[in-house]
This record gives C-alpha cells, sequence and structure tokens, in this order.
C-alpha cells in the first residue's frame, strides 16, 4: 500500500495508463517491487505481467502482493536476451526510471529493440534546466548521493556524467533502429510528473 501510494502520489505511471491495453503482456524491466503492476490492478487494467528487479527485498515484497517480480541481474544483457526470447513475445517492455542502472545503456536499448509492439521508458533528463544550474555552483549532474549511496548497486554514475539529454535520447534510440520515438510526458520534481504544454517548451 505504501508504495503504490508513492505512485499515485508522483502520478509515476499515468501516462502509460491509456497505453496498456487489457490482456497486453508486460515485461517490466528493473521492476522494482511491481508498482506498475500494483497501479494496473488499482485502475481496473487486466494483462498478463512479469517483472524483473535484481533485489531480493523488493522481489519478496512484490510476492506478498502476488506480484510475479522475479530476482534477476538486468545488466547481464545475454541472459536477459535468452530470458525474452525464452518467455516471450511481449505487447509491451517497461524500463522505468532505470536505464542508468545499465553500464551499457546503447546495448541493453539494442538488446530489447524489436522485441516489443510498444517500450515505454522513463529517464533521467540530465539536461533539464535544474541541474545546469548545479553546475554553475560547482555540484555534479546527480541529484544527490544520499538516495544513491556509495558502493551499492543502485546507480551508474559513469552514465549520469555524460549528460544525457531528451535529445540524446531520441537521437540514439533512432541511430539504434526505433522506427518512432515519442515524448509522452516531462517529469521535474522527484513527486510529480507535469504534463502541460509549456514543460515541454524547455530541455
Amino acid at each position: 500500500e505504501d508504495y503504490l501510494a508513492d505512485m499515485i502520489r508522483q502520478r509515476k505511471f499515468d501516462a502509460l495508463l491509456p497505453r496498456i491495453d487489457d490482456g497486453a503482456r508486460i515485461l517490466d524491466i528493473a521492476a522494482g517491487a511491481g508498482e506498475l503492476q500494483m497501479f494496473l490492478r488499482k485502475h481496473h487494467k487486466e494483462v498478463e505481467y512479469i517483472g524483473l528487479d535484481y533485489n531480493d527485498q523488493r522481489v519478496a515484497v512484490a510476492r506478498t502482493a502476488d506480484i510475479d517480480v522475479r530476482s534477476f541481474d538486468c545488466t547481464d544483457l545475454d541472459a536477459l536476451d535468452s530470458f525474452i526470447e525464452e518467455n516471450g513475445p511481449f505487447d509491451v517492455i517497461t524500463c522505468i526510471y532505470a536505464l542508468y542502472f545499465f553500464p551499457e545503456p546503447e546495448r541493453f536499448l539494442a538488446t530489447i529493440r524489436g522485441r516489443a509492439n510498444r517500450l515505454f521508458l522513463g529517464v533521467f533528463n540530465g539536461g533539464h534546466i535544474q541541474y545546469r544550474v548545479r553546475l554553475l555552483f560547482g555540484r555534479s549532474v546527480c541529484p544527490g548521493f544520499h538516495y544513491y549511496p556509495v558502493g551499492e548497486k543502485q546507480i551508474n554514475f559513469s552514465e549520469m556524467s555524460r549528460f544525457w539529454t531528451l535529445k540524446d535520447y531520441v537521437f540514439v534510440l533512432k541511430e539504434l533502429g526505433y522506427r518512432s520515438v515519442k515524448l509522452i510526458s516531462a517529469k521535474t520534481e522527484g513527486s510529480s510528473i507535469h504534463h502541460s504544454p509549456r514543460r515541454f517548451l524547455f530541455p
């Protein structure tokens, strides 16, 4: 309930809800405790859901809610490729705010290309104005080390230091052969997602 309340407060999955059909087969990569499935259930969306996450504690939480999240190192791209081959096909693959966990995000994106009709990515926008201001004051683009403890397998700082912007993601995805890339929502704070058109005027 705490997980679900937090997701609803953040409006984290609002943009996905009308874009996921009833009966869809979903592979949720870096699924956490299966919050996406919790959200879909609350909105009476019936789907076939499989989540993958490396954190055994989150996997255990998912199981208490009868959500199929499996313990899996998603950064092992050969194993991930084999898993998708054996368990697919999928209608939807999601990776929400987890791409910067991957040592080779381009290779990850190449691995999942064409493996589902739709791919939903939640990405860190290193080009946002708040991170540019951090640089002006001599601070890293990273949101804060208290969120991502050093030494734990939480985040890949070398990737964040590349300052990926939304335009960078579009460029990389198209270079990898993705046919259509669309920005469907923009998140500016940890507690909210803004869908108003004015938010898309700023990088």
